[in-house]
């Protein structure tokens, strides 16, 4: 009786061990996102405001195709933090399931602690990659979106020597990368869905709820 007691105790310390470790990286990778945006940002800023200042003062060189490789090299830099981004969301995702399957440990040995769980306590995708709603993602697709666009502009510019043309085909191409951005992490974000359906997925929702409240799940199939 001692043994499994001392069993019991020694799998609680790790879990919650390991809870504390799941919420650590959670917040680490939140930091990191933060912190690429911020570097994209004071980069970007950095860079067109200094190309600004010298267009200024320097009538010797044409500065348009120096802004045209600064702007490539900004869309590498975007692009790259965008794609960080997204494995941010999916790798959050990962450790949000990890603690609710915690958390579904504890609840099934006392399920009065549920009614004071503010976060999943089953392993289904969770809103990060579900939803799709990342406020930093959004930020950095519509400055790269920018970005690249503008060099499409610069592009079109040095073809057509016109001014609205460029101008025409900037904000189209806006529009264009915007969208294909979104797309892009749309999929990416339905393909970990997919994976964590059909591999990860130990404890899903409707079946707890279905074990935990028979009759909310009778209700929803009456409806």
């Amino acid at each position: 009786m001692d043994e499994n007691r001392d069993k019991k105790e020694h799998g609680v310390k790790f879990l919650l061990q390991e809870f504390g470790q799941i919420d650590t990286e959670r917040l680490r990778l939140r930091g990191e996102a933060v912190q690429r945006l911020n570097f994209f940002l004071t980069l970007t800023s950095a860079i067109l405001g200094g190309l600004v200042l010298f267009g200024q003062s320097s009538s010797l060189i044409r500065i348009d195709y120096i802004v045209f490789a600064a702007l490539l090299f900004l869309s590498t830099i975007g692009w790259q933090t965008f794609d960080y981004i997204i494995g941010r969301d999916i790798n959050t995702d990962r450790l949000l399931r990890a603690g609710g399957r915690i958390r579904r440990y504890f609840v099934k040995n006392d399920p009065t602690i549920q009614k004071y769980l503010m976060w999943q306590n089953h392993d289904e995708p969770s809103g990060y990659i579900t939803h799709n709603t990342s406020a930093i993602r959004r930020t950095v697709e519509a400055i790269l979106s920018f970005l690249l666009a503008v060099a499409v502009g610069l592009l079109v510019n040095f073809i057509v020597q016109q001014e609205v043309i460029p101008f025409i085909g900037g904000a189209i191409s806006f529009m264009v990368f915007l969208a294909g951005l979104k797309i892009y992490a749309f999929r990416r974000f339905q393909k970990a869905v997919k994976e964590a359906q059909e591999k990860e997925i130990l404890h899903p929702k409707e079946t707890i709820e279905k074990i935990e409240n028979p009759q909310v799940m009778n209700d929803k199939t009456t409806q």
